[in-house]
């Protein structure tokens, strides 16, 4: 199965791991696409992970 190449924004990121039940997040666990992400991804949900986890984290 080819996937599609889709080049993944750290905000969208951010707003499907808020979002229990976000269409972002069933888009991501779809499999349908092969993401792209910034190579500072990881480093940008370690360090506001704290905020992340709280409901009034402002996207």
């Amino acid at each position: 199965m080819n996937r599609i190449p889709v080049v993944i924004d750290t905000n969208v990121v951010f707003k499907a791991l808020r979002l229990k039940h976000s269409s972002i997040r069933g888009v991501l666990n779809q499999g349908t696409y092969h993401f792209y992400e910034p190579k500072f991804l990881l480093t940008e949900i370690f360090r506001h992970k704290e905020k992340t986890s709280q409901k009034q984290y402002p996207i």
